[in-house]
């Protein structure tokens, strides 16, 4: 299974949004001088930049997350079944992975 990763720089996601299928892990990297928490459909613990934080998603749906003192900073993940995946090249990732 491929890994994707998330930088939580400063105040923004990068990116703000990924499609993944059940089974994939996202790795949150913490860059910037303030201490993020991530909280909405899933919850971390307080981070500190240079912090890597992995989650893995393991069933379909949308998962909002934001910051907890940050509002306004926001990321959207995406679980959807592999037969789901329109890009070929993607698909191709992961039947080279399996």
């Amino acid at each position: 299974m491929p890994n994707f990763y998330v930088s939580v720089v400063d105040f923004a996601f990068q990116p703000n949004s990924l499609t993944i299928i059940p089974g994939d892990t996202i790795f949150f990297d913490i860059f910037g001088d303030k201490s993020k928490k991530l909280i909405g459909s899933i919850e971390s613990p307080e981070l500190k930049w240079g912090n890597v934080w992995q989650y893995k998603f393991s069933k379909v749906g949308v998962y909002d997350i934001t910051c907890q003192d940050y509002p306004n900073m926001q990321c959207s993940i995406n679980v959807v079944k592999l037969k789901d995946i329109k890009d070929p090249y993607r698909k191709l990732m992961y039947t080279d992975a399996m």
